[in-house]
């Protein structure tokens, strides 16, 4: 054996007698010891200081408290090199754990295997802390120096704490809420009407989600991976209300699902503008020349004097009797066919001579034109 470990070695002994009054410690506490003799084995016994070493665990959230961090065994021959030989002959000294988050944990020693564990105070919540940078320190009561009482740091330790699917994922307005859409009647298919996001504060597939209604709509289908709603079928003369119950669910194992989120589509009506008929010019011909008729006196009613021939270039007219007025006039235009009749008996002494204007106007499928 090297001699430095005879060092240690007697130095641990007389550090046992003198707690003891100079007898021999019981069994249950021979352990007592070893642990120094690995200690000072560990620390060198006077060298200098080095950096601290490093060691990483994990554990679960929502564990019992006394759950072993997993992964985090760190051998008391790997500590820091300080001097401990003289802070543990003839003191008492403890394992002590530094950093914010401390008071979750607690260093335990195993005698046998020379490793230091550490073991959980409490359940832990991922989403309200999910990592912890701890320091683990030798505290001796008292110790000499200056300081009295300083711990030593001998390692950085580093915990994570992994996620458990303890959360169900929640939509925007809350745990369980309702929505109104108003949609045009007239919307394209496809096209997208809501945008539907929920929330998971778990992590990883615990909180990747997947959209869905129950029971399915025939109007609309929810994008599983993103939440969109779209159109797939038309709204036309739709004027009932259309229920639409969303969730929404994560991957985890066993999959959590939300509460529903109940959505009310409501059609509204779209009045589509009058269409109008394309604006055209008014196309005036250059009037006829007057026709003359010279008729008997005693020429009987309903006679046919003349009939009107439109324009060449109007396929279909119709004729209208401008002046004198219908209830006035001896004659009777025929608005169809432009025929000219004898409407009553003519007095040629009351009056002699009649003129009688027409107007002839132009048939097109949106109306008709005045020429």
């Amino acid at each position: 054996m090297p001699r430095r470990h005879h060092r240690c070695r007697r130095a641990a002994s007389e550090a046992q007698r003198n707690s003891s009054g100079g007898a021999a410690m019981p069994g249950p506490l021979s352990v007592v010891p070893v642990g120094w003799l690995l200690l000072c084995w560990a620390a060198g016994c006077g060298a200098t200081v080095r950096r601290l070493p490093s060691f990483g665990g994990h554990v679960a959230e929502n564990r019992p408290a006394g759950t072993r961090v997993s992964g985090l065994s760190v051998p008391l021959t790997r500590l820091g090199r300080e001097p401990w030989c003289a802070q543990v002959r003839g003191r008492r000294w403890q394992l002590r754990l530094l950093g914010e988050g401390q008071a979750h944990f607690q260093a335990a020693l195993h005698a046998r295997s020379g490793r230091v564990w550490l073991r959980t105070r409490r359940p832990l919540d991922r989403e309200a802390r999910a990592h912890y940078a701890l320091r683990l320190a030798l505290c001796c009561k008292p110790c000499p120096g200056p300081d009295p009482g300083a711990p030593s740091e001998l390692a950085a330790l580093d915990v994570a704490v992994l996620d458990a699917n303890d959360n169900a994922p929640r939509f925007a307005p809350g745990p369980a809420g309702a929505a109104e859409i108003r949609v045009a009647e007239t919307l394209a298919l496809r096209a997208a009407v809501w945008q539907a996001r929920a929330h998971d504060p778990d992590a990883g597939a615990n909180a990747e989600l997947r959209y869905f209604a129950r029971p399915p709509s025939a109007h609309f289908f929810v994008v599983p991976r993103s939440g969109r709603v779209v159109l797939v079928r038309s709204l036309l003369r739709r004027r009932a209300p259309i229920p639409l119950r969303l969730f929404a669910r994560d991957r985890g194992r066993p999959a959590l699902l939300s509460a529903p989120l109940e959505l009310r589509v409501l059609p509204q009506p779209v009045r589509l503008p009058r269409r109008q008929p394309p604006h055209r010019r008014r196309r005036r011909s250059p009037p006829e020349p007057p026709l003359a008729l010279a008729l008997p006196e005693d020429a009987r009613p309903g006679t046919l004097l003349a009939t009107l021939a439109p324009a060449a270039r109007f396929p279909a007219a119709r004729f209208e009797l401008v002046s004198p007025p219908p209830d006035v006039a001896p004659v009777r235009l025929d608005a169809d066919t432009g025929e000219v009749t004898l409407a009553r008996p003519l007095d040629r002494e009351s009056q002699p001579r009649w003129e009688i204007i027409c107007r002839v106007q132009e048939r097109t499928e949106h109306g008709e034109n005045p020429v």
